[in-house]
């Protein structure tokens, strides 16, 4: 007999997992984790079904968009992503109108987006990608020198994570690194 349990909650998957309790539901709901619900409604997510992801998540490489309007930061991003050396797809706009028309094509596993940028601006970015139940299980990660409070009164969801600039890449690499695993 084991000491880990045949059954996670949402919670600890997500822990395991490194993303939202929201993330997990919209996995579940996808079928890309196994599990049942309970009489009450609560998600017991199958342990084996998130050991399975954790060591399947290499084989399909990983979909970025970003949105930057700051063509050095775009440079930066272009070099940094390389030499990360994790493969997979990334795309690189000017703007958010750009970004959107890429991602109803194809919605990517992770979206990072400036937030102030003219025209459409991260804010609206985000909130089109979450009005689409296509994009309801990509990640975003939202980039700004405007002070928190300031984005805290626009209300971003919960799940977004907000990286203030200059951008910490160390956290950033973080973020895509646990992403590629989830793709």
């Amino acid at each position: 007999m084991t000491n880990s349990p045949e059954f996670l909650t949402t919670r600890d998957a997500a822990a395991i997992l490194g993303v939202s309790v929201a993330t997990i539901q919209q996995m579940v709901e996808s079928g890309k984790l196994r599990a049942w619900k309970t009489s009450g409604g609560h998600r017991r997510i199958f342990k084996d079904s998130v050991d399975a992801l954790l060591a399947s998540s290499s084989q399909r490489p990983l979909d970025i968009v970003i949105a930057e309007d700051d063509q050095d930061l775009r440079k930066l991003y272009r070099l940094l992503f390389d030499q990360w050396g994790m493969g997979g797809n990334v795309e690189i706009f000017e703007n958010g109108v750009q970004a959107l028309l890429r991602i109803a094509r194809r919605p990517p596993d992770l979206l990072i987006t400036d937030l102030m940028m003219p025209s459409v601006d991260g804010f609206e970015v985000v909130r089109q990608v979450r009005a689409d139940p296509m994009c309801a299980s990509m990640q975003i990660v939202a980039v700004t020198a405007m002070p928190k409070e300031v984005v805290a009164k626009e209300g971003l969801p919960a799940d977004i994570r907000v990286l203030s600039k200059p951008v910490d890449f160390a956290v950033l690499e973080q973020i895509v690194r646990k992403a590629a695993r989830l793709a």
